[in-house]
């Protein structure tokens, strides 16, 4: 039992110290957006403060039911919106999509090819990339929301609509591309972008009309808020019933513990503005992070549906195993061989040691077992 209250109060704690970082990156997204939708006017730290200020308010005043309305409204902006910027500033700039991919390559050859001027290699792109592709199921803010669902049908629903928002994502590194290719012909151009994660934004100020950056801008604040939204609240919540209600006060009610997350709302904001502000340039890093401490969570999620023989010892060891490759790696420096990134060497050591103490250990108790398939069988009729 006090293995399993560990194992309870760890895994929260884990999900708030991993949401962090990822939160990080909204609130310093949405600072950017901010500043140069202001023209400059306004600073990124007093934009990051005035961001943190109108998401404490809504967090509190329209919890989980607003933040899935601005999701809604947010996606179909930036999904409309993303495409629209793909190939309009593109052809802006050189006439169209395959145009700006030949002047990248007549100006800046290899930019295109890995390893890049970082020294960042395939082995560490594409296990960046497959821990990013784990890590994405095990946040606490997406199981916030499947519970929150009114049925299995829009469970299943959104899982096959959700994805769709990823394809967000291919226009923008288009335009980025496109931006690189200009900076590297236009000093002018380039000077103006003070950081390669203002660049869209700064291409969408210049070379489109004032609504349609407007009307973008809107949508990636939109976009910013409403998972920083998410975030803050799952945290708070995690805190409040899984720590404390859970854990260290097991006789707290669930009014009181109710009332415990939304005062926690200012602070997790708080803490999470103040790293912000100390590390403004370190987006991929910051969500590198969160994804490779919250991506050790996927194999216990994993065992625990799918494994009859997987065990409590063995999940805890394989989580410990995990974590301090992730974190040790982080701290120091370290390299894993074949340029490798840590959080993805320590997933799979995580696995393994998960399968082996498993095996070792005594497996869990057939009536207990029994009990647990027969709730998920009822979930499912």
């Amino acid at each position: 039992a006090l293995l399993t209250a560990a194992l309870a109060v760890g895994t929260a704690v884990m999900g708030v110290i991993f949401l962090i970082p990822y939160l990080q990156v909204q609130l310093i997204g949405a600072g950017i957006i901010v500043q140069i939708a202001s023209g400059g006017a306004m600073s990124r730290e007093v934009a990051i403060l005035a961001a943190v200020a109108a998401l404490i308010v809504f967090v509190t005043m329209s919890g989980l039911r607003g933040i899935g309305w601005t999701n809604l409204l947010q996606a179909l902006v930036m999904l409309v919106g993303m495409v629209a910027v793909g190939v309009m500033i593109p052809e802006r700039l050189y006439g169209g999509i395959g145009a700006a991919f030949d002047a990248l390559e007549r100006l800046r050859p290899g930019h295109l090819q890995l390893p890049d001027s970082g020294g960042l290699g395939l082995g560490w792109y594409a296990s960046a990339v497959a821990i990013s592709a784990v890590g994405a199921w095990a946040w606490p803010h997406i199981f916030a929301s499947l519970y929150s669902a009114r049925s299995e049908r829009v469970i299943r629903r959104n899982a096959g609509i959700l994805p769709l928002y990823q394809l967000a994502v291919v226009p923008v590194m288009i335009v980025g591309f496109a931006c690189a290719a200009k900076a590297a012909e236009d000093a002018g151009f380039a000077s103006r972008i003070e950081h390669p994660d203002h660049a869209m934004l700064v291409a969408l100020v210049e070379l489109l009309p004032a609504w349609v950056a407007g009307a973008i801008g809107a949508g990636g604040l939109a976009a910013a808020i409403s998972t920083a939204s998410a975030q803050i609240l799952a945290s708070a919540n995690l805190v409040a019933r899984n720590v404390l209600q859970k854990g260290l006060a097991p006789g707290l009610d669930d009014r009181r513990t109710a009332w415990i997350a939304r005062g926690l709302i200012a602070p997790v904001a708080g803490i999470a503005t103040i790293l912000a502000l100390a590390a403004p340039d370190m987006l991929v890093t910051l969500l590198l992070i969160g994804y490779s401490g919250i991506a050790q969570l996927m194999p216990a999620i994993a065992c625990g549906l799918f494994w009859r023989r997987a065990t409590l010892p063995g999940v805890v060891a394989g989580l410990g195993v995990g974590l301090a490759v992730a974190v040790v790696a982080q701290l120091s420096g370290w390299q894993p061989p074949w340029g490798l990134h840590a959080g993805f060497v320590g997933l799979v050591l995580n696995v393994a040691t998960t399968i082996t103490a498993s095996l070792a250990t005594a497996p869990l108790d057939a009536r207990r077992l029994r009990r647990f398939e027969s709730l998920l069988e009822a979930t499912e009729e």
